[in-house]
C-alpha cells in the first residue's frame, strides 16, 4: 500500500487497496462497510448456508447486494455448496470454450471462444476477489447471476455467438463424418 501511495493515480483508488489489505479496521466507513459485511455474510453461510431466501445481509447491510456482492448473498443462503454448484458450471462452460477454441480451425473462430472466455474469466476472477478482499472491489458483476441489464445483455451476445461457432462446428464434423462413411 505504501508502494501504491507514491504513484500519481487517484486516491479513492489507493483507499481500494487500502481496504482490501484489512476490511476489519474500520467497517462503517463508506468502503470498508460493503467488503466487511460481505465477509460476514461467507462465514455466516458456512458449509450449507441459512437457506435460500432466509438470507438477512442482503436487507441494507450489502448495498448494491443484487449486483456486485451477490455471491456474498448467495453464498450466505446456500453455503459454500451453493458456491460449488456455480463453480461447476463456470468450470463446464470454461472447459467447453477451451476444449472448441482448440478444436475449431478458422482464427476469427477461435478468437470468439477465446474473447468470450477471458470476458467470463476475468469477471468470475474480479467478482470473487472483489468480495473476498483479494483484490479491490471494482464493480464488477458476477454474469448470468448478478441484475444488470448491459452486462447480461453482452455476455448473451458472446454466449450466442460462441455457440453459433460450436454449432457449425459439429456440423462441418458431421458432414465430414458422413463424407468419409460413404
Amino acid at each position: 500500500v505504501a508502494m501504491i501511495e507514491k504513484l500519481s493515480i487517484p486516491s479513492y483508488m489507493i483507499n481500494r487497496f487500502k481496504i482490501s489489505s484489512n476490511p476489519f479496521t474500520n467497517r462503517y466507513d463508506n468502503g470498508y462497510y460493503q467488503i466487511f459485511n460481505g465477509i460476514v455474510a461467507l462465514v455466516k453461510g458456512g458449509m450449507f448456508g441459512v437457506g435460500y431466501g432466509k438470507g438477512f445481509i442482503k436487507y441494507s447491510y450489502l448495498p448494491e447486494s443484487e449486483n456486485d456482492a451477490i455471491l456474498a448473498v448467495v453464498i450466505e443462503e446456500l453455503g459454500m455448496i451453493g458456491f460449488l454448484i456455480i463453480l461447476i458450471l463456470y468450470g463446464i462452460m470454461i472447459y467447453q470454450l477451451i476444449k472448441y477454441a482448440f478444436l475449431v480451425k478458422s482464427e476469427k473462430d477461435k478468437m470468439i471462444l477465446i474473447g468470450t472466455l477471458s470476458y467470463i474469466m476475468i469477471h468470475f476472477v474480479f467478482n470473487i476477489g472483489g468480495i473476498t478482499a483479494f483484490i479491490p472491489l471494482t464493480g464488477v458483476p458476477l454474469l448470468f447471476i448478478s441484475a444488470g441489464g448491459s452486462s447480461r445483455m453482452a455476455i448473451m451476445m458472446a454466449i450466442g455467438l460462441s455457440q453459433n461457432v460450436i454449432s457449425r462446428h459439429r456440423m462441418s464434423e458431421r458432414r465430414a463424418n458422413r463424407i468419409w462413411e460413404s
